[in-house]
């Protein structure tokens, strides 16, 4: 049986500039935390929970990566290119802890299935280590965008360029463009009609609609995790190629003119997303 792991390569295209990396890194956390979040543990997921570690360590080496990448670009760094770039390694630190809490959890679910081979119960330490890990990347989106925000404005500061890529784009849907980065956008369907559901304000299903049809943004069914307990999985919300170009473009804005990154709380925490129509 394959794990949702799988096909979780979190190749970073080296071509692009580093801020467009950084949003790819930013969605493919979201999609690391999607999988993560929608996983039950049981007697049998010795494998599987390593698949999951496998996962957050490749996400340990594309975020050193993309560190890395802005270093080769910019040598000198100016103290905002720093704390970006701090930022960045925070993240890959945080990675590694939660791909030990994973094995962890698979050394324990592996040990108690040799000692107990007709067992059904999980070790107690098992949900504990599993929670741990999802702490430690549950603000990665944010974490990753924040990082993308200040290289973005230090590039256009340092070679300023035409913002033009924002054209015909009403303020919705750039509202919508940054939640999305930020992993904060999801679909579910009741009673023939879907909802919207965003922890970083409202965002509407005509505005994700409009996105969808100029290629900006595209849904991964049943990939997200449900909306409440015992529900059926939530479609996520993804930005596209030409998605991500048009948010990096609005990152690299002025505070005022563009939305901005919102600070990273000391203390990472999973919150359910607020639900708008």
């Amino acid at each position: 049986m394959s794990s949702p792991t799988d096909a979780l390569l979190f190749d970073v295209p080296a071509s692009r500039p580093p801020s467009e990396q950084l949003l790819d890194l930013a969605a493919d956390y979201t999609r690391y935390n999607d999988a993560l979040g929608l996983f039950r543990p049981t007697a049998a997921s010795g494998p599987a929970l390593g698949a999951h570690a496998a996962s957050v360590a490749r996400l340990t080496r594309a975020a050193l990566a993309s560190a890395q990448a802005v270093h080769d670009q910019w040598p000198y760094l100016n103290p905002a290119m720093v704390e970006a770039t701090v930022r960045i390694k925070q993240l890959a630190y945080l990675s590694g802890g939660a791909a030990h809490h994973l094995s962890e959890a698979q050394a324990a679910v592996t040990g108690a299935a040799l000692a107990d081979p007709d067992g059904t119960s999980l070790p107690d330490s098992v949900n504990l280590q599993i929670q741990l890990a999802r702490e430690l990347t549950a603000l990665a989106p944010e974490a990753a965008l924040a990082s993308a925000t200040g290289i973005a404005r230090e590039r256009q500061r340092r070679q300023p360029t035409a913002q033009t890529a924002t054209a015909g784009l009403t303020t919705d849907e750039l509202t919508a463009l940054h939640a999305t980065a930020l992993g904060q956008v999801v679909v579910s369907q009741s009673q023939a009609r879907e909802y919207v559901h965003s922890r970083s304000g409202v965002v509407r299903i005509g505005t994700l609609r409009s996105l969808e049809a100029k290629g900006l943004i595209t849904r991964d069914p049943a990939t997200a995790p449900p909306a409440f307990d015992g529900g059926p999985p939530q479609d996520r919300i993804r930005l596209t190629s030409d998605g991500v170009t048009v948010t990096v473009s609005v990152l690299a804005l002025t505070p005022a003119a563009g939305p901005t990154a919102p600070a990273i709380p000391h203390a990472p925490t999973a919150s359910a997303p607020g639900r708008a129509r």
